[in-house]
């Protein structure tokens, strides 16, 4: 038996060689030994690290194709309130929405109403689409005292609520005290007047429309600025709503956050609304002026899957990750709002207005564990869950497996 030193790579290692053992097995052995950290890491990578991909990306439209029509097809929500000079216009880019706050009906005089959805049903969704003109919140102006985010809408074009297009008794339909706005569904909209005076006040609100017109059901104080560019973000996953607004043009920073979980905080008695389209809408007031006018950019709509809290597009190990790191932060701050923590793992929304990442956003974790935005599980049932300390353990005991030194 003789000794001698291999080199491979950088790495030294002395052994001594057996006549029975022939080299090609000893080098076999040493490469695979040396082989297995890094299949190790890239195992703890893809059952604990975070994924890079995002939200499925099911409807989208920058505008630069300078039409509503087509890819998508919006259709403009013109059966609501009658008022006059409304306008859809996506010929620059960007799309701009204008009414005459002037109409007469009964309960809804000197209002005006634009609106504009994509006819595709959703459940569990996110909307998001960039703010980019709107008028100063000044009542010698003219602005909307309502412009936002919808999602889960129906009604206005489709007051039957049957999912189908625009029926020759639908048009130009009329608001009653049975039908109040005829449209229900939830928003997330600004109110430049509200909170505190002009110029300087705003409110971001959570609405609920049931049919008698919108119901403020989560509201917070801030004030946007119309020379700057602001998105919008309203998520819907079973009975809880999620708004947020991104300051575009310092950075994306965020500057607003709500929360409401409509089957814990009933509103009124109505039920939750489980499904609907998509879109923009802005409501005006004569008091603010003589119309009102919008203009937004890069409206996007995406299937979410329950409890995908780091936004991969599926409920897996990397969500329980974050959860743990951002356990027990809360938020918002205070109203108006004086910091924000990362609320991404709140799933499981307490009542009232402060919203705590605690235990219950575990559970509810663990309870859609697989779900994605492909639909269904795929996974197995929740009793099927891996923790991931067993994880760790697991590849802890493997790497001991594959290290344990052999003898030659």
């Amino acid at each position: 038996m003789t000794s001698a030193s291999v080199f491979l790579g950088e790495l030294r290692i002395s052994r001594e060689f057996h006549p029975r053992r022939p080299e090609r097995r000893w080098l076999r052995e040493t490469a695979r030994v040396r082989a297995m950290p890094v299949i190790v890491v890239a195992l703890a990578a893809v059952l604990l690290g975070p994924a890079s991909a995002v939200f499925a990306v099911v409807v989208s439209d920058n505008f630069s194709d300078g039409n509503d029509t087509a890819n998508p097809t919006w259709t403009h929500m013109d059966g609501l309130i009658n008022s006059t000079g409304r306008v859809w216009d996506a010929s620059t880019g960007q799309y701009y929405m204008h009414t005459n706050n002037d109409s007469t009906n009964p309960g809804v005089e000197g209002r005006g109403f634009f609106g504009s959805y994509v006819e595709q049903n959703f459940t569990d969704v996110r909307v998001a689409v960039d703010i980019v003109d709107f008028s100063a919140a000044q009542l010698e102006n003219p602005t909307p005292y309502i412009f936002g985010v919808g999602a889960r809408l129906r009604g206005v074009n489709d007051l039957n609520s049957d999912g189908d297009f625009l029926d020759a008794n639908e048009i130009n339909a009329q608001p009653t005290p049975e039908n109040g706005l005829s449209l229900r569904g939830y928003m997330y909209g600004y109110e430049p007047f509200e909170s505190f005076g002009s110029p300087t006040g705003g409110e971001m609100v959570l609405y609920q429309f049931d049919g008698g017109g919108p119901t403020d059901v989560r509201s917070e104080k801030v004030h946007l600025d119309n020379t700057k560019d602001y998105r919008f973000v309203l998520e819907v996953v079973g009975s809880t709503l999620h708004g947020q607004v991104f300051n575009l043009t310092d950075g994306g920073i965020l500057i607003a956050e709500q929360f409401r979980d409509v089957a814990i905080e009933p509103q009124d008695g109505e039920p939750v609304y489980t499904n609907g389209y998509s879109g923009v809408f802005g409501i005006g007031s004569s008091i603010a002026g003589a119309d009102a006018q919008l203009t937004v950019d890069n409206f996007q709509t995406e299937t979410l899957a329950a409890c995908d809290y780091n936004h991969n597009g599926v409920t897996d190990a990397g969500d329980y990750v974050l959860w743990r790191k951002t356990l027990g932060k809360t938020g918002p701050n205070g109203n108006p709002p004086t910091s924000f923590n990362d609320m991404r793992a709140n799933g499981a929304f307490s009542v009232g207005y402060t919203q705590t990442i605690e235990a219950n956003d575990y559970d509810f974790w663990r309870a859609h564990f697989g779900a994605s935005t492909a639909g269904g599980s795929g996974l197995g049932a929740p009793a099927g869950v891996p923790e991931p300390a067993s994880a760790v353990l697991g590849l802890i005991g493997l790497v001991s497996i594959w290290c344990i030194r052999r003898r030659f």
